[in-house]
């Protein structure tokens, strides 16, 4: 399998901080970040005043970091990149939230969510491994040549969560695999979004591919 790049991946932080002297002087703190992390977009003083704020276009580590919205119980980073580098721009950005005094609460336990999407080569076509049994595949494609006198194949496969499964904050996003929408069926070239760390990601598209053939 060939990593081709990343999409847009994000992860979801739920956690609350508090600061035992009370709230600091938010203009202040807005300035560490945008000028730690070179943000073009960041609010203003009345978006200061709001539950949430938003910033965009930054920098870390040698990649852009897309978003980053912070909310009252915590906050969403994006970016064309891996996980493991917004992860690590998480930890980051913490340390300069506890430098002005502020530590995570324990009322309760922090959630981290994942949202890896990246765009690979495969040797095979994923996509047929994932769909359904042979006939049902021929009497689909029978039916709808008959009409369009066109060939179809298998697109996309989703794995989603029960609404009412996951014990959590949050809902994980579903498992994506699909084709890369633009591109040649015959290039094997695959869109897929995971709830995982990318290295995982990549891991599992790779077991994908071998059990495949």
């Amino acid at each position: 399998m060939e990593f081709i790049g990343h999409d847009v991946s994000r992860i979801v932080y739920l956690t609350n901080i508090v600061r035992a002297e009370g709230s600091t002087y938010l203009p202040e703190l807005a300035q560490l970040v945008i000028q730690r992390y070179s943000f073009l977009k960041f609010p203003n003083a009345d978006d200061l005043q709001k539950d949430t704020q938003a910033f965009a276009v930054g920098k870390f580590d040698g990649v852009q970091i897309n978003e980053l919205n912070v909310y009252g119980d915590g906050i969403i980073v994006s970016g064309r990149c891996s996980t493991q580098r917004l992860e690590a721009f998480i930890k980051d950005l913490f340390d300069v939230v506890r430098a002005v005094g502020y530590s995570e609460s324990d009322i309760f336990e922090p959630e981290m969510y994942f949202e890896s999407s990246i765009v690979v080569r495969a040797r095979t076509d994923l996509a047929i491994s994932f769909g359904p049994p042979p006939r049902t595949t021929s009497l689909i494609q029978d039916a709808l040549a008959k009409q369009t006198g066109a060939n179809y194949l298998p697109f996309s496969t989703h794995f989603e969560t029960d609404l009412h499964g996951p014990k959590t904050r949050r809902r994980p996003v579903r498992f994506t695999l699909e084709r890369r929408t633009g591109t040649p069926f015959d290039k094997h070239v695959f869109y897929s979004q995971a709830p995982i760390r990318t290295e995982e990601h990549l891991a599992l598209l790779e077991q994908i591919e071998t059990l495949g053939g």
